[in-house]
């Protein structure tokens, strides 16, 4: 059994944990957080109840240190699962959920070199041509516009506005932050089928969830490449054409350079060239 398969059928949240859970949420929510964070910490708590099955008081500093070394995640994973565990345990604490915070003296976890890493481009040409149409439309978001798999999920028909010089996509980004991006008179036209929601779930008006996207990629990758690794390819593209990372940044809507950094891989003939300027 694939460990997404068993993701799947994770057991569900220990009794002694439902009410702290939705207590916590709700002061997130009273925060003014988006409910696409709330609903990450959620999933993130999820996890720690599932290992600590006798609730939030029997958490332990030791415990956790544990249980955080066992786990074989990448730096920025770690990174947010250690902010959501502090974030939780302090409320609690504050609330007399627990009598000591297990989690305020966690070490920091020191954010990790980004290595880009685009998926080639035979492989997701070739995943998307083997496609139906609805995800054919989801990869080329990703890959030709640079949307994560939460934007993909929340794209509406009302998202499609005439800018004066054609068309363009407003993308509902991290943090309720909103961006603009040009399209092509054909993406516009695919998008503007829909009368509603792009991709719309079975629940009446509301969407795809952004872990489903995230499964639906996955599977027509054939568990090979993710909707970053997308995302990375149009960073990698954009950049390697352009050579400016301002518009670059812009595009894929994050708020420091260094980040997007990140996300692109020089061209080989880019560094050649750089390299040849020394000789």
């Amino acid at each position: 059994m694939t460990a997404r398969r068993q993701h799947s059928q994770a057991k569900p949240i220990p009794e002694s944990w439902v009410e702290p859970m939705a207590g916590f949420d709700h002061w997130l929510a009273a925060a003014d957080k988006s409910p696409r964070t709330r609903e990450h910490r959620r999933y993130q708590l999820g996890r720690v109840a599932r290992a600590f099955p006798e609730g939030p008081a029997a958490v332990t500093f030791i415990g956790l240190v544990d249980w955080l070394a066992s786990r074989n995640w990448e730096s920025e994973t770690r990174r947010s699962t250690r902010a959501c565990l502090r974030s939780f345990f302090a409320w609690a604490a504050l609330q007399g959920v627990v009598t000591v915070d297990p989690a305020a003296d966690l070490p920091p976890v020191h954010r990790g070199l980004p290595q880009p890493r685009p998926v080639a481009e035979a492989v997701w040409r070739a995943d998307r041509e083997s496609a139906d149409a609805r995800v054919r439309l989801m990869i080329d978001l990703g890959a030709q516009l640079g949307l994560r798999r939460a934007e993909i999920a929340a794209v509406h028909r009302k998202d499609v506005v005439a800018d004066g010089t054609g068309w363009a996509l407003i993308v509902h980004g991290k943090g309720r932050r909103q961006r603009t991006l040009p399209l092509t008179d054909a993406m516009a036209a695919r998008l503007m089928r829909a009368s509603g929601w792009v991709f719309p779930s079975r629940r009446p008006d509301s969407h795809l969830t952004p872990d489903r996207v995230g499964r639906l990629l996955r599977l027509a990758s054939h568990g090979e490449w993710s909707t970053h690794q997308l995302r990375h390819r149009f960073a990698s593209t954009v950049y390697n054409a352009t050579g400016d990372l301002l518009s670059t940044q812009q595009l894929l809507g994050h708020s420091k350079p260094e980040t997007t950094q990140g996300y692109v891989r020089l061209a080989d003939e880019r560094l050649r060239a750089a390299a040849a300027t020394a000789a």
